[in-house]
């Protein structure tokens, strides 16, 4: 045997062994959603071990007043921008001939389907494209959550935000559907890819950006709130940033989930240092409520295919694996079938789904 042939697999990434400097954590010691002291811990212990670059090993507690779960020491806004240093790509990825011609082909079906369902004008079109529905019905709820639920814009311009845009994906679907759009994202790689649509977004966070009040008709957030040092004065500006009656749509990980109750600490939905507040459904319907929100509803946006890679990437991390790497082996089938018992028995609840989908409005009268 050559000892001295080079491995087929590059080396495995592993959790950052270092400490956040001390100088740049903060210690709460309450809920930054509340305020309330009175606390439980959740998950301690916790490392990067999805995209290994943030130090640190971090604790999770659940506030025992609005139930949300949070990180307590976690990083300063100041230092945090440390622990993205290897997040995803912002820019969009090659594809090859076939893929294109694929993605082309799907897009075509998607915008067939919902100018038939939601009313809209899109065009590049397949004629009955949206006959294809009739036959993978599951589909419909993931494609109308794709374009985030977003109605028909009323005669004139409607206005759309897209806070934590990434690479302007989303806006530019917006903004063929016929909305008004610009977006806010502080990462440049994502901004500059953004520039490539021609699409306008301010570079910066959500408190530093200046934006015109009660002007929006929609505002969505992504996977973004769970960001947020303080998701209440978050979710306060931008209610002054929407027009009366206008609409927030927002999905973050739902702490509740599938992947938590089954992998615990290794889930791939807790993603420390980065998520900093978590919650379930009634925890963010409550946050919303007392942001002043009405007409708040939880969507059912069943996707088994995404819901299910979360599943496969907590195993990978539970297994010592990297989630990212290329070569790195799928969960095994039993894993693949206990969640398909799980999701076909919750098929109409939403309350441990991995992902959880809000939206609510702005009263009329403000």
């Amino acid at each position: 045997m050559d000892n001295n042939r080079p491995s087929a697999r590059p080396p495995a990434r592993r959790p950052v062994e270092l400490d956040w400097p001390e100088d740049d954590l903060e210690r709460l010691g309450h809920c930054p959603v509340c305020g309330a002291t009175a606390r439980q811990l959740v998950f301690s212990g916790l490392k990067d071990k999805i995209f290994f670059c943030a130090p640190g090993s971090w604790s999770n507690w659940r506030c025992y007043s609005c139930d949300v779960v949070y990180l307590d020491p976690r990083p300063t806004l100041q230092s945090i921008g440390r622990a993205y240093e290897a997040y995803y790509t912002h820019e969009l990825p090659p594809k090859s001939v076939v893929s294109r011609i694929s993605a082309a082909l799907r897009t075509r079906i998607r915008n067939s389907y919902l100018n038939k369902q939601l009313g809209y004008q899109l065009k590049n079109t397949l004629p009955l494209g949206w006959m294809a529905y009739m036959f993978f019905a599951s589909q419909a709820a993931v494609t109308e959550n794709t374009v985030r639920h977003l109605p028909r814009p009323a005669e004139g311009a409607c206005k759309l935000l897209d806070i934590g845009c990434g690479n302007g994906e989303f806006l530019k679907i917006a903004q063929d559907i016929g909305y008004d759009v610009q977006g806010v994202e502080f990462d440049p790689a994502a901004c500059a890819a953004a520039a490539g649509f021609g699409l306008k977004v301010f570079q910066g966070s959500l408190e530093e950006a200046i934006l015109p009040q009660n002007y929006f008709d929609q505002i969505t957030l992504s996977h973004v709130l769970e960001h947020f040092h303080n998701p209440r004065s978050a979710l306060a500006k931008i209610f002054t940033l929407l027009r009366p009656g206008g609409r927030v749509w927002i999905t973050v990980p739902n702490i509740s989930g599938y992947s938590i109750q089954k992998f615990s600490e290794n889930s791939r939905l807790l993603e420390p240092p980065r998520h900093l507040v978590m919650f379930d459904t009634k925890s963010l319907a409550s946050i919303l409520a007392a942001a002043g929100y009405q007409n708040i509803i939880c969507k059912n946006t069943k996707d088994f295919n995404y819901q299910y890679f979360t599943v496969n990437q907590s195993w990978m991390i539970e297994n010592g694996l990297d989630p990212y790497a290329t070569d790195t082996p799928a969960a095994p089938a039993h894993v693949k079938r206990e969640f398909l018992a799980a999701y076909q028995s919750s098929i109409n609840e939403i309350e441990h789904d991995e992902i959880i989908t809000f939206t609510a409005h702005k009263p009329v009268s403000c």
